[in-house]
């Protein structure tokens, strides 16, 4: 039998009609759904009439929990894994899952969704010198790479780990142009 795909599935934040169209395709079309917590997912699937079935996975599932998972792909079936909000794998559990199934030779597909940093960019009325809404610059975001170095540079003096540092510099950031502050 062939083995099964491995979906992470971006989630809305905040708002369930943010999803997209071909993530509530894959919710409908696997049999099982990996959720960070069941009863949130649980909400997304009703408001459209998904019925898949879910089982837990989050930061606290033990090393049985991701066995269980893998014999699932590895049984044919399809899998999407989901967090309680977001692309799983970014800042939420699923990282041992997806790395495991692809060490296994499995296939993993990303199902992007709506990009809160990209809209709250884009609704962010706050220049810097990184990125002016000047015709002369054309109004383009930073680089990724120039994202990421100035958000890891805002949070080096932080305990956290750097990957921490750099989303909660970028989540201030957000949060700042959202408050107007």
């Amino acid at each position: 039998m062939a083995a099964g795909t491995l979906y992470v599935v971006a989630t809305p934040i905040g708002n369930l009609g943010d999803v997209t169209f071909r993530a509530l395709e894959i919710l409908r079309a696997v049999p099982l759904v990996a959720a960070e917590d069941t009863r949130v997912t649980r909400r997304l699937l009703d408001r459209y009439e998904i019925t898949t079935r879910t089982t837990s996975y989050h930061a606290q599932s033990g090393p049985a929990r991701e066995r269980s998972l893998l014999e699932h792909l590895g049984a044919g079936e399809d899998l999407a894994l989901v967090t309680d909000a977001g692309t799983p794998v970014v800042s939420d559990p699923g990282e041992g899952l997806v790395a495991a199934w692809a060490a296994q030779g499995g296939v993993v597909v990303p199902v992007p969704g709506a990009s809160s940093v990209l809209a709250a960019d884009r609704w962010c009325p706050a220049e810097t010198p990184q990125r002016s809404r000047t015709p002369s610059t054309g109004g383009s975001p930073p680089t990724i790479a120039g994202a990421r170095h100035r958000c890891s540079t805002a949070s080096a003096s932080s305990s956290a780990s750097p990957g921490a540092r750099a989303r909660n510099a970028c989540s201030r950031s957000i949060a700042r142009c959202s408050t107007g502050a």
